[in-house]
């Protein structure tokens, strides 16, 4: 979930998805944040963190795991939008 709770969806978008599987609390990233700040504890020594985020988010997200020492990659969508943060643990 990557939406805030104010963001106004579109209705195939807001009647296919559980509010739970699209919305994050007020900002939109915190759960994203929650993966992020979690990661170093879960993921194994060589492992990648992926995710999938607004276009919007993927600046914030990726400066996010790089302060907690990973290297970081945005890659896009079939529609050239930043989509998606990955993260790999630094050797």
């Amino acid at each position: 979930p990557y939406i805030a709770d104010h963001e106004v969806l579109p209705d195939l978008v807001a009647e296919w998805e559980p509010d739970i599987a699209l919305r994050a609390g007020p900002a939109g990233t915190e759960h994203l944040e929650a993966i992020v700040d979690g990661a170093g504890r879960w993921l194994a020594p060589d492992g990648s963190v992926v995710l999938e985020m607004a276009p919007r988010q993927t600046t914030e997200i990726a400066a996010r795991l790089d302060s907690l020492g990973f290297d970081t990659g945005v890659h896009v969508d079939l529609s050239g939008r930043d989509r998606a943060v990955v993260g790999r643990r630094r050797p």
